[in-house]
């Protein structure tokens, strides 16, 4: 994959409506406690992953310190955005980098407490998502948000297709993406299983940011939008792959 600059156009970002967004940055001292609040809940979520499980991750080096970033990662488990925010995390702790989740997590009264004050976007997969894309337009004028493009986790850990909405969200903002794989998560917490594991070995790989100059030449079009989120599947798939060439445990056969 080719290394491309960390830069990203928001110029032609639509609005899709005047409503305001549901999550703002907090400022002056409500950032600081939120900034307090997210050290001290990263640090309890490394020691989990780092050290009552093997958790690893690696290519962190490619997050742009700055800057919309969009990072694409496959889903294999309930364990992964958990994951994949921890990691990101470790790269910037007083950044607010947040990510897609399913409007059901947030009936649960603590967790959801602890996903909005992350910034967590609330997605409902069953009826209209024009808020949530709204929300994911919002957020990556701001920083960096992770996209899950299956929607819902690989019961065997096989890469599914993603949404062509995606691409067109990526045509509107061109924002500097990261493509990002999970490992092991669906063999250390199997769905639908909730039990939270200990001992677990897995992570999540971090690749170069990618160069979507191909694309972003292109009239804005369906066909289009499904190009790239075509091309991004492809990219997730070379790196899965690359990862079971290691010999890393990647897939639950079906019984």
């Amino acid at each position: 994959m080719k290394q491309v600059e960390t830069v990203a156009d928001t110029s032609r970002t639509p609005i899709l409506g005047e409503a305001p967004p549901l999550w703002r940055e907090p400022q002056g001292l409500t950032r600081m406690v939120r900034v307090v609040w997210m050290w001290i809940a990263t640090g309890v979520f490394l020691v989990y992953f780092k050290i009552l499980n093997r958790a690893q991750f690696e290519g962190l080096e490619h997050l742009p310190r700055q800057g919309p970033t969009l990072i694409v990662c496959n889903h294999i488990s309930e364990l992964d955005g958990p994951l994949v925010l921890t990691a990101i995390q470790c790269r910037d702790p007083s950044r607010f980098n947040r990510t897609l989740t399913k409007m059901e997590v947030f009936k649960t009264p603590i967790l959801g407490s602890i996903l909005s004050s992350f910034g967590c976007i609330p997605i409902n997969r069953n009826g209209s998502h024009i808020r949530g894309m709204r929300e994911v337009l919002y957020a990556m004028r701001r920083g960096k948000v992770v996209v899950f493009p299956e929607g819902t986790y690989s019961n065997d850990g096989k890469l599914l297709s993603g949404p062509r909405s995606l691409g067109r969200l990526i045509q509107w903002v061109h924002p500097v993406i990261i493509p990002a794989v999970i490992w092991g998560t669906n063999i250390a917490m199997p769905p639908p299983s909730r039990r939270v594991p200990f001992g677990g070995e897995f992570g999540v790989r971090l690749g170069p940011a990618l160069d979507m100059a191909q694309f972003y030449d292109l009239p804005i079009t369906r066909e289009t939008s499904r190009m790239i989120v075509d091309y991004l599947m492809d990219v997730l798939k070379s790196m899965l792959q690359d990862l079971q060439d290691q010999g890393r445990i990647l897939q639950i056969e079906n019984s």
